[in-house]
């Protein structure tokens, strides 16, 4: 028997919300491909089927599928590709502490004890640096600047080009400003 959908205008209860978040869910794993479906795994588990019945698990904490189900979301992550709308709207989910169609939440947390890299900070100097010699700024000079807006040492600025001048996301800025 199909179940029917409320109309698209009109919000179902958080009951029937459930239910059709799940069905999709379930649906979704027909349309998802290689990655995106490990991807989808670690966000939302998955649909097995244990002695004739099927269940929802998610992968255990520390397990080979989980670390396999994580690559592969990572590795979605980074492509310059849209993202798949299943694991967008997942990812919304979770982070969303006022959803009310998932129980779980994601949690950001230091990796390890004690003082943290600044690597956030460090890649704000070097953009910083970047976007200056775009503008036809001299390299000695845009350091210059930096210190004095950031309010570091000349050698945080120069640690902070050094380390992130050839990356991805700052390199090519401002290496076409060279030529």
């Amino acid at each position: 028997m199909k179940r029917s959908r409320p109309p698209k205008h009109q919000h179902p209860t958080d009951k029937e919300a459930w239910r059709y978040l799940k069905a999709d869910e379930i649906t979704a794993w027909r349309y998802l491909k290689g990655d995106e479906n490990l991807a989808f795994e670690y966000l939302a588990g998955k649909f097995v089927d244990e002695h004739g019945k099927i269940t929802h698990k998610f992968h255990e904490a520390g397990s080979e599928e989980e670390t396999r189900s994580l690559a592969a979301l990572v590795k979605l992550l980074r492509e310059h590709r849209e993202l798949h709308p299943f694991i967008r709207s997942k990812l919304a989910e979770l982070h969303d502490p006022n959803s009310q169609l998932e129980e779980r939440t994601f949690t950001i947390a230091n990796r390890r004890s004690g003082p943290q890299p600044r690597h956030s900070f460090m890649i704000a100097i070097a953009w910083s640096i970047a976007l200056q010699i775009a503008d036809g700024r001299k390299m000695e000079s845009a350091k210059e600047w930096a210190k004095d807006v950031y309010g570091v040492s000349r050698s945080t600025i120069d640690r902070a080009w050094a380390d992130h001048k050839d990356s991805e996301l700052i390199g090519p800025m401002w290496k076409a400003a060279r030529y």
